[in-house]
């Protein structure tokens, strides 16, 4: 399942991503939820189940795209963490990747163009996955880390 955020019209919203279109979460709950945060912090997933996915409300290309979660608390990030990255990057070999924080700002949207700064003459480049920690977790054992995604 693919969950957005969105912009349609001016106005900001989250939905669902089937084979027919976008499914408007925000408007299927009646504007309980204003961002896509605040569904999951909610259960939100849970509640998928009641949603009619066939009832489409927008179409993909209708839609501006946002980044996932717009308004995070947190983004941590591990870098350096898989060898053919750290050999190109000259990195000497750790035990552990390092972990740095990125601020909500730095975010950018599916298919928004990626500012080049002028100090730079060329973008590096790295697949990103996002994990959404959906509720509050503290030393939690590998086997129940699913339970809190």
């Amino acid at each position: 399942m693919k969950l957005i955020s969105f912009k349609h019209n001016n106005g900001e919203s989250f939905g669902v991503v089937t084979d027919q279109g976008v499914v408007d979460l925000k408007k299927q709950f009646n504007d309980k939820y204003n961002n896509l945060k605040s569904f999951l912090q909610d259960n939100g997933a849970e509640k998928l189940h009641s949603v009619n996915l066939d009832q489409v409300d927008y179409q993909l290309e209708d839609v501006k795209l946002l980044p996932v979660i717009t308004n995070p608390e947190k983004i941590i990030c591990a870098g350096v963490n898989y060898d053919e990255h750290r050999i190109e990057a000259n990195r000497e070999k750790t035990e552990y990747p390092t972990i740095f924080f990125r601020v909500a700002e730095s975010q950018i949207a599916h298919e928004d163009p990626i500012i080049l700064p002028i100090e730079s003459d060329k973008l590096d480049y790295e697949g990103e996955i996002a994990v959404v920690i959906g509720k509050e977790a503290r030393r939690v054992s590998e086997e129940e880390a699913f339970d809190y995604i």
